[in-house]
This record gives structure tokens, C-alpha cells and sequence, in this order.
């Protein structure tokens, strides 16, 4: 087996996600800020120097009332950052064509399938269909990829009893 470290998730089962955790909380109580990291915050996204389209993958702890309270961390959605969020360019797809079925990623624990279907709809009509993806297929297999890790840190961060600030500080000590 390979070994798991803090900067490099990939291989990690979820006991060693959690024994990073934490070992790396253990390690970081005395150094807890008041934001929730040192990365630069902001209410506007520069993409770079010619890179046309950024954006934030959006993710919920679960943790919240009404639609935000759920059993799991679930993905929220993709969301290039246009005007005014940011500079990143609207680039259609090849295909605009609504989605057929669920994808995994959306299928969340207590939530009807027609909602989750709702749901799914609204994040390809609001974000997907921006997002320069060539389909409605490449663009939520893409959404599921990338979310899949930040998933189980945040489920193992919430199984520990971490708190927002934690969670986040893990994530980024993740690579994320």
C-alpha cells in the first residue's frame, strides 16, 4: 500500500483520512485563526493571465437548516465565476441538451430523485452551460471527479465533530 500524507489525498482510504485529520488538528490547536485560512478571500476571482474561464466547485457540510441540512457532505454544484463574481468567459456547449438521468454525485440521501433531478437541471441551466464542457455528460462526470475527495475529507472532518473552520483548514491541508 502507499503511503498517505497530508499534501497528497489520492491514495488514502478513509481511516487514513481520518488519522490525518486527526494528527494534523493535534498539531494545528495552538495555530487556530480567527479566517479560516491564508489563502486570499475575496469577492472576486481573477483567472490569470490567459485563462479564460474559473470558476468554484461548491460544496455543502450538510450541516445547514431547510435544503442545506442533509445526513452527508453533498456537492452543491460548479460555478464559473462570471461577472460579477469574477472574469471568467461564459463558453457554451458543444451540446445543450438537459440531462436524461441522475448522476451519482447528485443522488443525495433523503432527497426525492424528481428534486435531485430538479436540482441537477438548475445547476447545468444556471452553471453548466457556461462552463466550455462539450455536454451535459462531460460537464457533471467532471462536477462528480472533483468533488469526490473534498466528499470524504469532509465526511471524515464531520464524523470527528470538526467544526467549519477545521473542515475548511483540513481540506486545504489536503490540497484542496
Amino acid at each position: 500500500a502507499q503511503q498517505c500524507t497530508v499534501g497528497d489525498h489520492r491514495d488514502c482510504d478513509s481511516s487514513d483520512v481520518q488519522l490525518l485529520q486527526t494528527a494534523a488538528r493535534h498539531s494545528e490547536i495552538k495555530e487556530h485563526a480567527s479566517k479560516c485560512s491564508a489563502f486570499p478571500h475575496g469577492d472576486f476571482m481573477d483567472c490569470g493571465a490567459g485563462v479564460s474561464l474559473c470558476g468554484i466547485l461548491t460544496l455543502e457540510t450538510g450541516e445547514g437548516s431547510g435544503r442545506y441540512q442533509h445526513s452527508d457532505p453533498v456537492v452543491h454544484g460548479l460555478w464559473p465565476q462570471e461577472s460579477p463574481y469574477g472574469n471568467s468567459q461564459c463558453i457554451a456547449p458543444d451540446n445543450s441538451a438537459d440531462a436524461t438521468s441522475l448522476f451519482p454525485c447528485y443522488n443525495t440521501p433523503g432527497e426525492t430523485k424528481d428534486d435531485a433531478l430538479w436540482f441537477q437541471d438548475h445547476e447545468w441551466d444556471k452553471h453548466g452551460k457556461c462552463a466550455g464542457v462539450k455536454d451535459v455528460t462531460d460537464f457533471f462526470t467532471q462536477v462528480c471527479s472533483l468533488s469526490a475527495g473534498p466528499l470524504k475529507i469532509m465526511d471524515a472532518a464531520r464524523a470527528s465533530d470538526m467544526d467549519l473552520v477545521d473542515t475548511a483548514n483540513q481540506l486545504q491541508r489536503s490540497g484542496y
